[in-house]
């Protein structure tokens, strides 16, 4: 017996990263994205161009493969003997750092670009409604099933 459910997001995105960064960004005099975001990291000028950086620490990702052990034993009843053999393999690990930041591009003193790495400002709600409707679902879809098996 196969059962598929679909499960709906108990979760509502009311403004997405983009959403609210364009927002925050775009536009804004130097003030209202201090205002916004704090004093920037670093900040380069090129002109009217002007570059700020929020460095927001660092992130490392580790990813580690167990070392494994594969063990053959054969057996020679003729003979009544046995050989044991491992093998070893594995073992190894390997490890990512990246920087998380923003990095806003301001063009006389207004925002006009922005970029973000490993930076999610959405905002987002509880969906009672997704859940009513999922936990429904899943009842209703037992008893539609037990009725099946019933009739069969």
């Amino acid at each position: 017996m196969v059962v598929i459910m679909i499960n709906t997001s108990c979760v509502t995105t009311l403004y997405t990263h983009k959403q609210v960064m364009d927002n925050a960004v775009v536009g804004r005099t130097k003030d209202e994205i201090i205002q916004a975001f704090g004093l920037p990291s670093q900040k380069q000028q090129e002109g009217t161009y002007e570059q700020w950086v929020y460095d927001l620490g660092q992130k490392t990702i580790t990813l580690s493969r167990p070392s494994l052990s594969n063990t053959n034993v054969s057996v020679n009843p003729s003979y009544n003997t046995a050989a044991i053999r491992t093998t070893e393999f594995g073992g190894k690990s390997e490890s990512e750092t990246y920087n998380k930041y923003i990095k806003i591009i301001l063009n006389n003193n207004v925002g006009v670009k922005w970029e973000s790495v490993d930076v999610d400002y959405s905002v987002t709600e509880q969906n009672n409604t997704g859940t009513v409707f999922y936990v429904l679902g899943v009842v209703g879809g037992g008893i539609l099933l037990g009725v099946l098996l019933a009739l069969i």
